[in-house]
């Protein structure tokens, strides 16, 4: 039996993905990642994660990468100090050889040398290790910009007006519709090990 699959979108890339599965999640900027990787430990129960997709933005920040997911002690994203928030997730993969996937923008860059290398201090290469350590599984990221663009998914909905009477609005929201459709060379990031792999 193939293991749990748990998909996390910023709402900042869009609310919702393409052809949902049971269990996509929305995750607001100031939303506390840790309380959300709990969560899904919890809901996993006995049960293996097969796949954890990221979807996000991510970019240097401040001279350090950042995974733009949710918030950590109150300041936006996921930074390599952060990597602990994972710790919850430890042991709960069906394989050490790849479990997360961070589908953002250069986030295997690893500042002017390949992600096979050492990871350098603070790059994204870092970040992926930091985190495939911490959860004991294989993380797999690009190092260029990734898809992002989503698609307005226009409903219609009968609301009552101020004077009491049924009106119809036409509402939006914003459905990512590029989960899986990778950009560039992808890298995996397994744990105990410096330096990526290419994937084919």
């Amino acid at each position: 039996m193939a293991g749990l699959e748990f998909r996390l979108i910023s709402t900042k890339v869009g609310m919702n993905l393409k052809l949902p599965k049971p269990n996509d999640r929305a995750v607001k900027p100031d939303e506390d990642i840790a309380k959300v990787f709990q969560e899904i430990a919890r809901n996993a129960g006995g049960s293996k994660i097969g796949r954890l997709l990221l979807v996000c933005h991510a970019y240097q920040d401040g001279g350090e990468f950042n995974v733009f997911l949710g918030s950590v002690g109150g300041k936006p994203g996921i930074r390599i100090a952060d990597a602990g928030v994972f710790g919850p997730l430890s042991g709960k993969f069906e394989s050490k050889l790849r479990g997360i996937e961070i589908q953002g923008c250069n986030v295997a860059e690893n500042k002017g040398t390949s992600p096979q290398e050492m990871p350098t201090v603070g790059s994204g290469a870092a970040l992926c290790q930091a985190i495939a350590n911490k959860a004991r599984t294989g993380v797999l990221a690009s190092t260029e910009e990734q898809p992002t663009e989503c698609q307005e998914e226009i409903s219609s909905v009968t609301v009552r007006n101020a004077r009491g009477l049924p009106e119809t609005r036409e509402v939006g929201r914003r459905v990512f519709d590029c989960a899986d459709a990778w950009s560039g060379n992808l890298w995996l990031f397994t744990p105990g090990r410096s330096g990526a792999s290419k994937e084919p």
